[in-house]
């Protein structure tokens, strides 16, 4: 079984091509025996370069989490606030 947390925070069933089997609504427990194996996947292409600039920009350039939470708030091609209801703050994250 493979899973992939998306924007909405519900988590994606992937087949071994990687196609969505199946979708578990945010909030929602998986469940799986001790059988089934487990492996937690990269997101979206969009998400993990967000992810990638929100570390460069912290760790190499040392720019502060406001500052981060503007510049997301800033290049959003999908607002945040349009999947959560709030946008990126210094304090929610993306």
């Amino acid at each position: 079984m493979t899973v992939r947390y998306d924007y909405d925070l519900s988590k994606q069933i992937l087949d071994e091509d990687g196609n969505v089997v199946r979708v578990v609504p945010r909030g929602e427990r998986l469940t799986f025996s001790k059988s089934d194996r487990c492996k937690l996947v990269p997101s979206t292409p969009e998400r993990v370069d967000t992810l990638r600039s929100m570390f460069t920009w912290y760790v190499h350039h040392g720019l502060g989490t406001k500052t981060i939470a503007d510049r997301l708030n800033q290049k959003a091609s999908r607002p945040l606030a349009a999947v959560t209801g709030r946008s990126c703050t210094e304090t929610s994250g993306p």
